[in-house]
């Protein structure tokens, strides 16, 4: 019993300076996470993170709430790590997308090509290989989101020029 109540000792003193470290912590997480594009990937963990983080602000501005802070600055951590977790794979995936489209415009190029042998070396053409390229360089880079925003109106165009040949 004398050390149950000697921890308890130490979790009230614990308690009584101002939680600053633990919302420190919580906030380079939530800004790790921001950095890594949770924002984008995964909002909602995110949004709760920042919510968690500004709870435990606003508790820390009261000494009977330190507990809460803490509580609120720990939440804080988990939800970014979560955030974190969910954006990494949320990338892999985009990813992924991007990379499967800018493979099937290679293929269009290709079939084109076939199609039409002059048309190799037009200014259409020309422009679609660049913008591929360009498309495969900011996907490499790890713009993942803007390679494929990219890469789908270019499929759909090349699309297009396809059907045209195909009249």
């Amino acid at each position: 019993m004398p050390w149950r109540a000697f921890l308890l000792s130490l979790a009230l003193a614990a308690c009584a300076q101002p939680p600053t470290q633990e919302i420190e912590i919580a906030a380079a997480r939530i800004l790790q996470a921001r950095e890594e594009g949770a924002s984008t990937y995964a909002a909602d963990r995110f949004r709760q993170a920042e919510d968690a983080l500004a709870q435990a602000r606003e508790a820390l501005c009261h000494p009977k709430r330190y507990r809460q802070a803490v509580e609120a600055a720990s939440l804080a951590c988990v939800r970014a790590d979560e955030a974190r977790a969910r954006t990494s794979k949320e990338k892999e995936k985009v990813y992924r997308q991007a990379d499967r489209l800018l493979r099937e415009c290679e293929a269009l190029m290709e079939q084109a090509h076939s199609m039409s042998p002059e048309i190799r070396h037009t200014e259409p053409m020309e422009s679609f290989l660049l913008r591929h390229n360009s498309l495969a360089t900011v996907l490499e880079a790890g713009n993942v989101s803007d390679a494929y925003e990219g890469a789908k109106p270019l499929k759909e165009e090349l699309l297009d020029l396809l059907r045209s040949l195909e009249r």
